[in-house]
C-alpha cells in the first residue's frame, strides 16, 4: 500500500501553535476612564435680616387715644388723655396739635395754647401692654387738655364732636370721640384749649 506523505511545511503547521501559524492578533489595553473631578459644594447662602430698629418716632395708625377723665371746677373744665402704642416700641414727645371737629368732620375755630409749667420729656411708649383704661397701667402715656365752658355767649360757644390730635414727633392724626362718660360733649369758649405735654405713666 501506498501511503502519500504530507508537506513538511503543513505537519510543522499542526505541531506548532496555531496562533504561530494563523494571522497576528493584537491585544488592545482597555481605554483608560477620564477622571472625573466632584463638583465643589456650593457655599451657603449667609442668612439676611433686616433691622428693625428698636425705638423711633410713632406712626398714627400704631396709636390708640382715649378721653380717660374730664374734671370740672369754676367752669374750667380738664380731660385727660391716655395714649398707648398697638404696634412696636415707639417715642413721643413735647405738646399736641389739637383740632375740633363738628358732626359733619368740619374744622372749628381752635386756638391751642401750651401749657406752662410743665417740661416736656421724651415718652418710650412700649408694645403689648395693657389696654387703655386698665388701672395702672405701665408704658402708655398721657396728656391733658384744659378749656372753659361757661364763660362765653352762645355763639362764641363751640361743641366738638370730636378731638383730632397729632402728637409729638408723630406721623399723621388721631380722631377721638369728644363725649365724656355721660355721653355730653364739650362747650368749648372761643375755641380755646390749653394743651399740656405727653407724659409717661409709670
Amino acid at each position: 500500500m501506498r501511503v502519500s506523505a504530507f508537506p513538511l511545511g503543513a505537519l510543522m503547521c499542526v505541531a506548532g501553535s496555531l496562533a504561530a501559524c494563523g494571522p497576528a492578533v493584537t491585544s488592545r489595553s482597555p481605554s483608560p476612564r477620564p477622571s472625573v473631578s466632584p463638583s465643589p459644594s456650593p457655599s451657603p447662602t449667609p442668612s439676611t435680616s433686616t433691622a428693625t430698629p428698636a425705638s423711633g418716632r410713632c406712626a398714627a395708625s400704631g396709636l390708640q387715644v382715649k378721653l380717660s377723665d374730664e374734671q370740672g371746677a369754676a367752669g374750667t373744665i380738664h380731660a385727660e388723655f391716655e395714649v398707648r402704642s398697638s404696634a412696636g416700641t415707639c417715642m413721643v414727645d413735647g405738646y399736641p396739635t389739637v383740632l375740633m371737629l363738628n358732626p359733619s368732620g368740619g374744622a372749628l375755630p381752635t386756638s391751642v395754647q401750651p401749657e406752662s409749667g410743665t417740661t416736656p420729656q421724651t415718652v418710650t411708649l412700649a408694645p403689648g401692654t395693657a389696654p387703655l383704661g386698665a388701672v395702672a397701667a405701665s408704658g402708655h402715656g398721657w396728656f391733658t387738655l384744659a378749656f372753659n365752658d361757661n364763660q362765653c355767649a352762645g355763639s362764641q360757644a363751640n361743641i366738638p364732636s370730636t378731638w383730632r390730635f397729632t402728637l409729638p414727633g408723630a406721623q399723621g392724626s388721631i380722631d377721638v370721640s369728644a363725649r365724656d362718660r355721660t355721653g355730653a360733649l364739650p362747650v368749648v369758649c372761643n375755641g380755646a384749649v390749653t394743651a399740656g405735654p405727653v407724659q409717661s405713666q409709670k
